[in-house]
């Protein structure tokens, strides 16, 4: 079934040995929720989108764009990213997201729903990980 997402990013705390240079660090994960950006990330913390079997973790880092720290063995986040485009949110005031293997590849697929603004209509977007 689907795993919904949620715009709140102060529940997700990450822990990572502070000597490492190849994780996503506290701080680094701080600085790309806190970017300039007029909305909340999405962050799709249970997304396996290589297909490996580990967590990675999803973050919108722009109107059009979602970055993917990939999963490794020791339980964290690589520091380097993956970018996955994504339609831009236009006058969408929220995106909603959703997590699906929807191609049976064993990679988790993207659902997005952009709400529209009252009086709009809604747009329902499907994103196959790559």
């Amino acid at each position: 079934m689907f795993t919904r997402t949620w715009c709140v990013a102060a529940l997700l705390i990450v822990s990572v040995p502070a000597a490492s240079q190849t994780v996503l660090s506290e701080a680094d994960l701080l600085a790309r929720l806190t970017a300039d950006s007029p909305r909340a990330r999405a962050i799709l913390a249970t997304a396996d989108v290589d297909g490996d079997g580990r967590k990675d973790l999803v973050i919108r880092t722009g109107p059009s764009t979602l970055s993917v720290h990939k999963g490794t063995a020791e339980g964290i986040w690589a520091k380097g990213t993956t970018e996955i485009s994504i339609p831009a949110v236009g006058k969408s005031p929220d995106v909603e997201g959703y997590v699906a293997d929807l191609t049976g590849d064993k990679k988790d697929d993207f659902v997005l729903l952009y709400k529209a603004p009252p009086g709009g209509v809604d747009r329902t977007v499907v994103v196959i990980s790559p």
